[in-house]
C-alpha cells in the first residue's frame, strides 16, 4: 500500500475508533495519518485530519486544542483551495 492510500486509510479507521468510543486510539490513529498527510505535502489531506483531530478534543471536553486543531485545518483548508487549480 503506498503512502497516501495508509494515510486515507488511517483517517478513515481514526473515526471508526472515534465513533465507537476508543478516543485515545483514535487521537493516535489521526496523529500517525497527520504525520503521512505532511510528509506527502497532501494540504487537503492535512486539512480533513486536522479537523479529525479537533473534533476529537471538543468530544475529549478540551476545547483550547479543538479550537487550535480547528483554526489549523481552516487555514489549511483554505490554502488547498487556492492552490487548486
Amino acid at each position: 500500500m503506498d503512502k497516501n492510500s495508509k494515510a486515507h486509510n488511517l483517517n478513515y479507521l481514526a473515526v471508526e475508533l472515534q465513533s465507537q468510543g476508543k478516543l485515545v486510539e483514535s487521537l493516535n490513529t489521526f496523529k500517525e495519518a497527520l504525520n503521512l498527510f505532511i510528509e506527502l505535502n497532501d494540504i487537503y489531506g492535512e486539512a480533513i485530519c486536522l479537523n479529525g483531530v479537533g473534533a476529537l478534543y471538543k468530544d475529549l471536553g478540551e476545547y483550547n486544542n479543538a479550537k487550535i486543531f480547528l483554526e489549523k485545518a481552516l487555514v489549511k483548508r483554505r490554502t488547498s483551495l487556492n492552490t487548486e487549480g
